[in-house]
């Protein structure tokens, strides 16, 4: 498995569109800055596992899953 961030920053946005959810509902719900989940989200900054997980928890999926890994 390898990673991109793009794809990373493409699964951020699609989960926050399919939840009705902002970017700022986001950081509150996570417990990250908003300028982490503006950042993320362009595909400016990767977030260290702490706040991925906190992120995928907010957005109610996996880490793997915003990081596009299928697990089999």
């Amino acid at each position: 498995m390898t990673f991109d961030n793009k794809i990373l920053a493409s699964n951020i946005r699609a989960r926050l569109g399919a939840l009705n959810m902002t970017r700022r509902e986001l950081a509150e719900k996570a417990g990250v800055s908003l300028d982490t989940v503006q950042r993320c989200a362009s595909g400016e900054q990767v977030p260290g596992a702490d706040k991925l997980f906190a992120m995928a928890d907010a957005l109610e999926c996996t880490p793997n899953d915003l990081l596009g890994w299928k697990v089999a």
